[in-house]
Formats: C-alpha cells, structure tokens, sequence
C-alpha cells in the first residue's frame, strides 16, 4: 500500500461508517406516527435547511483557517446529539429543536470533505484523481446509506422508531474515532493569515469576478437545487400514491444508492463531453417523469435525477478547485452549497402551496423549469471535453 492509500484509508473507513444512519428512512414516518401535518412535514426539511444555511459558510471559513478535520469531528458531534434528542422526542418543537443538531452536522460537513481530499492529492501531485476519489468516497458512504436504510426500516417496524436513531449514534462514534486517525493535509495552512472579513470578501470576489468561476458556480447551483427537492422532500410522491410505510426503507435505499453509482461513473464522465450533455438531458427528463402518477415512473425519475444531478456537480466541483487557490476551496465549496439552500427554502413554501390545492405532481413543473436552466448551464459551461492529466 502506498502513501497516499494509506492516508486515504481513514477517509474511506470513517465514510463507510458515517454512512450507517439508520434513521434516515424512517424519519417521516416517524413523524407521521407522531401526528404530525404535511406542513409540518414540509417545516422539518425548511428548518433544516436554515440551521445549514447559517453555519455552513462560516464553517467553511473555519476549516479553511483551522482544521477541516476539526470541523468533521465536531460536525458528528452534533449528529450524535441530534439523534439521542429525535429518540426522545414526543411533539413538534422537541423535534424540530434534535433536527436543529442535525442540521448543525450537514452544514459543518459541507464541501470539507471534497476540498481537503483535493488538496491531499494536490499534495501527492495526482490531482487528475479527483474525481474518481471523491466518486470512490461517495459510493463507499452509499454501501452504508443503503443497508442501514433497510435496516433502519425493517427494525422500526418490528421494533421501535427509537432503536435506529440509537444506531446511528454508535455510528457517529465509530466514524469520530476513525477520522481521528486520519492525517490532514497542510495546503490550506500555507496561505498567508488575512483577517477574517477579507477572507470573506476574497471568496466572493472569486466566486463572482472570475467569468469561469461563475457560470460553473451557477450551473452547479441550479443543479444543487434540485437535488436538494430530491434528497428532502421526496416521500411527497410516494405518499400522494399512498405508498405502504414498509417500503420507505427500499425506496430511500435505492434514492441513496444512486449517489453511488453518480460516484462510479464520475471519473469516466468528467473526461467525455458527450456523457457530461446526456446527464443534463437525463436530469431534464428525471424531473418530467415526477410530473407523471405512476409510482414505477416516480421510482425511476427519483432515482434518475439524483445520479445524474450527483455525478454533473461532482464534475462541476472539480472544474471549479481547478480555478480557485487552497485557501478558498471550503469556503467556495460551502457558499455554493448555501446558495443552492437557500434558492431551496424560498420556492419550498411555493412548492408546498401548489402540491397542497393542486398535487405535489403539478409542483414538479418547478423542478422541470429549474433543470431546464441547468440544462442550458451545463451547454455553456462544457464547451470541450477536458484530457485527463
């Protein structure tokens, strides 16, 4: 085993092991067994979003200044605390108060992971690796999305909804302890101290100014708008067509799983122009196959767009470190993610009123417009396949 495996093999252990939540899939139901509204329903994904929104930049600022390590640690930290309250919780505000901790654990970990592998290869020098690690990570966190989502389904219905969350703590733990033993590349360190505001104003001067960071950095926005209507609000479909709960734990299993295969297929995309325009295409007609009412067509459109969406803004986060120095690649990681939220939370209300009096399905026709765009953004951002180095 050489250097660099060896100091990659933390990130994939703890990846794996992060990845058995076993709450996931049994979060709504759990919700809908509590009593809880479809707009309560709809309140859980928009809180969850604003707790990530108002951390998520600045812990990206911080894992550039401090520790990106660090910031992983205590982002399972909070998904620890976060799972012990959801276990106990028995009414709206107590669970709205564990999905804050929860919440607290997707902002600290966004776009972290992604920059300080980056700089680990841009250390080793194999930076042409990027995307094939990265998809690699993605799709070993995948293995265990998708067996603790079984599990997680299979144990609340022949058990209880409390042994999971129980699970996903020891999960926490496990994957805390592991990271600790990861090594952590200095790239980011080397860069000269800038007081903390001109930190901030550096990364949106690059994120704005640089034409070729810009329209990456919109498309890939576009595009993380609707992966997040994938990825928090998608047991809408299933309940409108009166989907049995037993099958939650399968349906997300097979949602989460498409992220790995988005992993195993990035490398090979981020090199053929012809692949990268066909994911835009399929993400396009993932989105209309929501407007449909057929539960076999909402598996496969689910399941579409995820990988398609996945794969496009992994491809799209490599182009964008290619154009950004160390010490901003968190941050800008972090702030693009936000954005995507932040577009997310405000047409979520909208998206809510219409599959309210009309149907979630004629509330897909927004996720269908947004693609449409990030079609367009994708035919202006790849002009030319790039070369593997």
């Amino acid at each position: 085993m050489n250097l660099l495996s060896r100091r990659l093999t933390p990130l994939y252990l703890s990846n794996l092991v992060v990845g058995f939540m076993f709450h996931y899939s049994i979060v709504f139901p759990y919700m809908d067994k509590l009593g809880f509204t479809t707009f309560q329903l709809v309140m859980y994904a928009v809180i969850t979003n604003l707790v990530v929104f108002m951390v998520e930049i600045p812990a990206g600022i911080l894992a550039d200044r401090w520790s990106r390590k660090g910031v992983l640690l205590t982002s399972l930290i909070f998904m620890a605390i976060g799972c012990g309250l959801l276990s106990t919780a028995t009414d709206y505000t107590s669970f709205m108060i564990a999905t804050a901790f929860t919440g607290l654990y997707f902002g600290m970990s966004s776009g972290v992971l992604e920059a300080m592998t980056y700089d680990l290869l841009l250390e080793n020098k194999q930076r042409h690796n990027y995307e094939k690690i990265i998809g690699r990570l993605r799709s070993i966190q995948t293995v265990g999305f998708v067996i603790s989502s079984l599990g997680g389904a299979a144990i609340a219905s022949a058990f209880n909804f409390k042994i999971p969350f129980y699970l996903s703590i020891i999960s926490c733990v496990v994957g805390f302890l592991i990271l600790l033993r990861f090594k952590e590349p200095k790239l980011h360190r080397e860069v000269e101290s800038a007081q903390l505001v001109k930190h901030i104003g550096t990364l949106f001067k690059l994120l704005i100014k640089r034409p070729e960071t810009r329209l990456l950095a919109l498309t890939n926005t576009v595009i993380g708008i609707t992966f997040c209507f994938m990825l928090e609000v998608d047991p809408l479909w299933p309940i409108a067509l009166g989907l049995a709960t037993i099958w939650y734990g399968p349906l997300n299993a097979l949602l989460l799983s498409s992220q790995g295969l988005a992993g195993l297929i990035a490398g090979v995309a981020s090199i053929r122009l012809w692949v990268i325009r066909l994911l835009g295409v399929g993400l396009f007609l993932a989105c209309l196959g929501l407007t449909i009412q057929n539960i076999y067509l909402v598996f496969t459109s689910q399941f579409a767009l995820v990988t398609c969406a996945t794969t496009l803004m992994i491809i799209l986060s490599g182009r964008i470190q290619d154009t950004l120095p160390s010490s901003q690649r968190s941050g800008s990681e972090s702030a693009i993610s936000t954005i995507s939220r932040i577009f997310f939370v405000a047409l979520l209300p909208l998206f809510s009123l219409i599959a309210q009096n009309k149907s979630v399905f004629v509330a897909a026709w927004m996720l269908v417009f947004i693609s449409f765009l990030g079609v367009i953004g994708i035919g202006m951002s790849f002009k030319q396949a790039k070369v593997a180095a």
